[in-house]
């Protein structure tokens, strides 16, 4: 049978009652808990819009559709597939890196061979 001296025990081994909530506590509780929901929805969408996948080990990457030039293609090749650039940009470091700007691409160049064509826009 449970005396008062136990009862004295289990009120120093329990922690006290907690005070519900106020509403300006409530509302912060369920707006924070909304914005988390929120963020993990967010981060759960991004993987859906990459363009790029990989399959035991191999990458793949969804075609544009946009002709580009070749890799290791000379200046001077480009220019006479593509026509002139809508714009370039300076050598810049060593190797020297120049980039070409299309309209529906940028080749970049090191010294004077292709090193990327990236499709730009949707």
């Amino acid at each position: 049978m449970a005396t008062a001296a136990d009862f004295a025990i289990a009120g120093r081994i329990f922690p006290p009652t907690v005070e519900s909530p106020t509403g300006e506590e409530t509302f912060m509780l369920a707006r924070n808990l909304k914005m988390t929901l929120v963020a993990v929805g967010l981060a759960l969408a991004v993987p859906a819009f990459s363009e790029t996948l990989a399959v035991d080990g191999q990458l793949a990457v969804k075609p544009s559709g946009v002709e580009t030039p070749l890799r290791g293609s000379t200046m001077s090749a480009v220019e006479a597939k593509f026509g002139a650039p809508a714009n370039k940009s300076s050598p810049v470091g060593s190797p020297p890196i120049t980039k070409w700007f299309y309209p529906n691409f940028v080749v970049v160049f090191e010294n004077d061979k292709v090193l990327h064509a990236v499709v730009v826009g949707g």
